[in-house]
C-alpha cells in the first residue's frame, strides 16, 4: 500500500461528510422557506377580503348585528411599585393578555399543516383588535427594548392571542386614617373605550386564577396580601352600558420603617424631656435649653411625618401619636415654667407671707423652698412636691396614652372609592 493511500481515504471521507451536511442544511433551509411561504399564502388569503374597521360578528347576511365579541383577559404580574402615597397611584410591570375569536381568520388545519402560528407585531395593523384601556390609568406604556414586547398567535379556529408587556400606572383612592398601620385597596378597571356591551364584552380567562403574580414579588413599603377579581356593567350617559373588569390589590403597609424613623425617636424625646425633673429647679438655663431642644426636635419630626402624604383634611394615626408626644414634651416645659413663676432664685432666702384669713391673719417668715404655690380644698401643695409627682405621673400617663393613638374610624362615605371614571 502506498503511503498516500490513508490520507486519500481520510480526505474522501471528509468530502462525503461535508456533502451530506450541505445537503441537510439545504433541505432544512428549503423546508423553512416552504413553511414561511405557506404561512404567507394563508395570511394573504385570509386578508384578501378582510375589513379591519369592522368588528367580528358585525352583521350576518341579512344585515342583522351578530353577538358581541367576547374578549378574555389574563394578567401575569412580574413586579409592583412604586406606590406613591402623595399622588395616590400605584405601578406594576405585567404581561397583559387578551384572547378573542375572529371567524374571518379561520383556516384549514389539514390542508395547511398548521394548528397555529406566531406572527410579527406588524400583523396587528392588518386586523381588527379591541380598543382595551384602563379606566383609572394615569400613564401606561408598552416596552419597546430591544423590540416591541408583543406576542400574536393565531389558531386555525380564528382565535387570536394578543400579549403585551406593559408598565401600568393607575389611580388608587387611599384612606390614611390609620396611616402607617393602614391597608389600602387599589383597583384596576379594564374596559373598552368605544364599544358598548352590545358590541364587546370582557371576561376573565381563567376565572379567579386569571391574575398571576411572580413568586419573588416584593415591595419596599407594602405586602400584597390579596388579589380579587370581578366584572360589572357600567352605564354611561348617552353611550350605553359598557362591560368592565376590575381587579383589586389589597396592600398592607410595613410598620418597621416608621418604628425606627418616627415612633422610637418620639418616645426617646419624651423620655429625654423627663431629665429636667431631676435637675435643680433653679438650674433655669439647663432646663430651658433641654425643653426648647426637645420641643423643636418634636416639631421637626411632626413635619417630617407628613412629608410623603397628600394634604388630607383629616388626622392620621401617626398625627395623633406625634401630638401626644408633643403634649408630654410641652407639659414638661410648662411644669418648669410654673415652678419658676412661683419661686425666686436662691435657696434659704426669707420671705414674708400672710398666714390665715380675716382679722386673725398674721405675717410670718418662710424660706423660698417652702413657699406655697397653691391651696386646694384647704390643703396646701408645696412646690417641692410638684416635680416629685411629675416624676411618677408623666411616665405612667405616657405608658398608657399612646397605646391607642388611632383617630376615630372613618365613615363608609369617606372610604368610598372615587375612581368610577367613565370609559
Amino acid at each position: 500500500m502506498s503511503p498516500l493511500q490513508p490520507q486519500l481515504l481520510i480526505l474522501t471521507a471528509l468530502l462525503l461528510l461535508l456533502s451530506q451536511l450541505d445537503a441537510s442544511s439545504f433541505s432544512a433551509a428549503a423546508a423553512g422557506r416552504a413553511t414561511a411561504d405557506a404561512v404567507t399564502d394563508i395570511l394573504d388569503n385570509l386578508l384578501l377580503s378582510y375589513d379591519k374597521s369592522m368588528r367580528p360578528h358585525h352583521s350576518d347576511a341579512d344585515g342583522i348585528d351578530g353577538p358581541p365579541v367576547s374578549v378574555r383577559i389574563s394578567i401575569n404580574i412580574r413586579s409592583m411599585g412604586p406606590i406613591s402615597d402623595k399622588d395616590m397611584t400605584f405601578s406594576m410591570d405585567c404581561y397583559f393578555r387578551q384572547l378573542w375569536r375572529d371567524a374571518r381568520l379561520n383556516f384549514n388545519q389539514n390542508s395547511s399543516g398548521f394548528a397555529s402560528f406566531q406572527l410579527n407585531e406588524k400583523f396587528l395593523h392588518e386586523i381588527w383588535r379591541p380598543d382595551t384601556h384602563f379606566l383609572n390609568g394615569h400613564a401606561s406604556y408598552l416596552h419597546n427594548i430591544t423590540s416591541p414586547n408583543v406576542l400574536i398567535r393565531i389558531t386555525s379556529a380564528g382565535e387570536i392571542l394578543y400579549s403585551m408587556r406593559l408598565t401600568i400606572k393607575a389611580h388608587c383612592p387611599m384612606d390614611f386614617h390609620r396611616y402607617p398601620m393602614d391597608t389600602q385597596h387599589c383597583p384596576l378597571h379594564i374596559g373598552s373605550h368605544g364599544y358598548a356591551g352590545g358590541d364587546l364584552t370582557y371576561s376573565w380567562r381563567y376565572a379567579r386564577r386569571s391574575i398571576e403574580t411572580a413568586a419573588n414579588l416584593m415591595m419596599s413599603q407594602f405586602d400584597l396580601v390579596k388579589v380579587s377579581t370581578s366584572g360589572s356593567v357600567r352605564p354611561v350617559a348617552r353611550l350605553g352600558n359598557f362591560s368592565v373588569l376590575s381587579v383589586s390589590f389589597v396592600l398592607k403597609r410595613h410598620v418597621g420603617y416608621f418604628l425606627i424613623q418616627l415612633y422610637l425617636p418620639c418616645a426617646l424625646l419624651v423620655v429625654l424631656s423627663w431629665v429636667s425633673f431631676w435637675l435643680n429647679r433653679e438650674a433655669t438655663a439647663d432646663r430651658v435649653a433641654l425643653g426648647i431642644t426637645t420641643v423643636l426636635t418634636m416639631a421637626f419630626l411632626f413635619m417630617d411625618s407628613r412629608a410623603d402624604l397628600p394634604r388630607v383634611s383629616y388626622s392620621t394615626a401617626i398625627d395623633w401619636y406625634v401630638a401626644i408626644c408633643f403634649t408630654f414634651v410641652l407639659s414638661t416645659l410648662l411644669q418648669f415654667a410654673a415652678v419658676h413663676y412661683f419661686t425666686k432664685a436662691g435657696t434659704g432666702e426669707l420671705y414674708l407671707v400672710l398666714d390665715g384669713d380675716g382679722p386673725q391673719a398674721r405675717l410670718r417668715t418662710v424660706e423660698s423652698r417652702d413657699l406655697i404655690c397653691a391651696t386646694q380644698n384647704g390643703s396646701r401643695l408645696q412646690l417641692e412636691q410638684m416635680p416629685r409627682q411629675a416624676d411618677l405621673q408623666q411616665p405612667a400617663s405616657f405608658a398608657v396614652g399612646p397605646i391607642r393613638h388611632e383617630p376615630p374610624p372613618s365613615t363608609p362615605e369617606s372610604r368610598q372609592a372615587t375612581d368610577d371614571a367613565e370609559p
